[in-house]
């Protein structure tokens, strides 16, 4: 089964959630042995198997073929496959003979790659065959309406190929779920915002009069890419965002070739992340002198702010 959609929509939390008795793999961009040294440690440490821990596999094909042999009913997450990918270009056709050869027979839902961006085929038609095969084509079934990558041709293929399902909108459902956040997810965000910090006080430095916003954002991304000496970064949901001058009137704009400005205001948005997990920041800088009629008008918000504070 492959659960896709856009980042940061809960998709991790949602599959913990329900993984009450599982493997759970989070796929890195890390060297393919280290991976798989990781991956067999965890499958060890879920069938309490110190000899597994000892042998020295080289492949992921090896450790399935273990998981098999236990002969158990067992669910396998891999988070983030297409990092494997990255790793090695071949990991998709493994996983198909490790399907297969030792798994076929364990209740995977694979489609043919013909489905995919082969017009006028379309993924969601084989997904339609399946509910029917589990007729389940009565049901309720919820589909996040909002979602980016739920074209508004997958939902006129579940709506015409399953014509007596009651289609529910179940967007909210995956963001009330995302809300909980586990402790080991708060520790991955907290790694986040050290990056972010970190990668904003490089923008601080870059964005002086005379040097081009396009050159100041390549400081900052290169400083949310390289994180801290712990641990690196990743790219973000977003882009870099930086509104200058005049430009801070719209929202989200991103960096052009002109030149910062003395006297102008810019504003930074920012996100550092760590394994997908994002840390936002935005903060405001003024090029040279601070202007008083702004101080004043700052001040008197701050005193409001005080003022609502204490009402409360």
């Amino acid at each position: 089964m492959v659960l896709y959609g856009r980042r940061r929509v809960g998709k991790t939390t949602l599959i913990k959630h329900f993984l009450k008795d599982g493997i759970y793999f989070l796929a890195t961009v890390e060297n393919e042995a280290l991976l798989i040294e990781k991956f067999k440690n965890i499958v060890a440490d879920y069938f309490n198997d110190e000899f597994l821990r000892s042998l020295p596999l080289n492949s992921f094909e090896q450790i399935f073929q273990y998981i098999a042999k236990q002969n158990k009913k067992l669910v396998v997450v891999i988070d983030e496959f297409q990092y494997l990918a990255r790793v090695n270009a071949a990991i998709s056709s493994i996983f198909q003979k490790i399907i297969d050869e030792y798994l076929k027979d364990k209740n995977i839902i694979k489609y043919d790659e013909k489905y995919i961006h082969a017009w006028p085929l379309h993924p969601y038609q084989y997904l339609v065959e399946i509910i029917k095969q589990r007729k389940w084509e009565r049901s309720n079934i919820g589909l996040e309406m909002d979602s980016h990558y739920f074209t508004a041709l997958c939902y006129e293929t579940i709506k015409t190929g399953l014509p007596n399902a009651k289609i529910k909108d179940a967007e909210r459902l995956v963001n009330w779920v995302r809300i909980v956040k586990s402790d080991a997810e708060i520790k991955l965000m907290k790694s986040a915002a050290r990056i972010t910090e970190s990668a904003m006080k490089i923008a601080f430095k870059s964005i002086n009069p005379g040097v081009r916003q396009c050159d100041a954002v390549a400081d900052i991304q290169k400083a949310l890419f390289n994180g801290t000496p712990e641990f690196g970064g990743d790219y973000a949901g977003v882009a870099t965002l930086l509104p200058t001058g005049k430009g801070t009137s719209a929202s989200h704009l991103t960096a052009t070739e002109d030149k910062f400005v003395l006297g102008e205001a810019t504003i930074i948005e920012i996100a550092g992340v760590y394994k997908r997990y994002h840390c936002p920041m935005a903060r405001t800088v003024l090029l040279g002198q601070k202007n008083q009629k702004k101080n004043r008008y700052n001040e008197s918000n701050k005193r409001g702010s005080r003022c609502r504070n204490r009402s409360y």
